[in-house]
């Protein structure tokens, strides 16, 4: 995404699908990230849960939300790591996207590491780097640098102690209910017309 004129660049994906149930959760983060905002030089918020319980939908949800962005502005920056993960191609990725296409070259982990600290270190403002999908701790301590206004905002299936963790819990019923009845009646019927029992017979 990029909206260099006036508004925000970044490599954050555009939403999909429904998200139900998420704007109580995203309140709660935003809480759990902006907490001591002017102490710590380096913040870091880990969403820990299972595979498949949202994380990605919740911190995409999140990194557009009109707060979040006008605290940020254009510094919002998404990297996926994965469980096998390759941090040059992913550091390049996320610098290719915001430095007028242009493409890194680096000679090691740490050299990527240390050239996206270069770059982060040259935004002058508030910074927020998220990591999607970490599976190892010693990634995000990689990703660790000081600077004020520096936050960074990680998913995992595992919850990793020795940062802030925000553990994102399963839908609640009422939420599970609606996300299913948009899922399952939405297309060619209004889903406000099917009977709660059927919901729950198919459920």
């Amino acid at each position: 995404m990029d909206r260099s004129s006036g508004g925000w660049a970044s490599s954050v994906p555009l939403l999909k699908g429904n998200d139900i149930g998420f704007d109580d959760r995203v309140r709660d983060l935003k809480v759990e990230v902006f907490k001591d905002w002017d102490v710590d030089d380096c913040a870091d918020v880990v969403v820990s849960a299972a595979g498949g319980c949202g994380k990605t939908t919740l911190v995409t949800k999140f990194c557009h939300d009109p707060q979040v962005q006008g605290k940020f502005r254009k510094h919002i920056y998404f990297a996926t790591i994965s469980n096998t993960p390759n941090l040059k191609v992913a550091v390049r990725n996320l610098l290719q996207k915001n430095q007028g296409g242009q493409q890194p070259d680096f000679t090691s982990d740490e050299d990527a590491i240390q050239q996206c600290g270069s770059f982060l270190g040259e935004r002058k403002s508030e910074v927020l780097l998220v990591l999607d999908d970490v599976w190892d701790a010693s990634i995000v301590k990689a990703f660790k640098f000081k600077s004020p206004g520096y936050k960074i905002l990680v998913t995992s299936r595992s919850t990793f102690t020795q940062f802030r963790t925000y553990e994102l819990h399963l839908l609640n019923h009422q939420d599970a209910t609606n996300l299913f009845r948009y899922s399952a009646f939405s297309e060619g019927r209004n889903e406000c017309n099917i009977p709660d029992d059927l919901v729950h017979k198919v459920k």
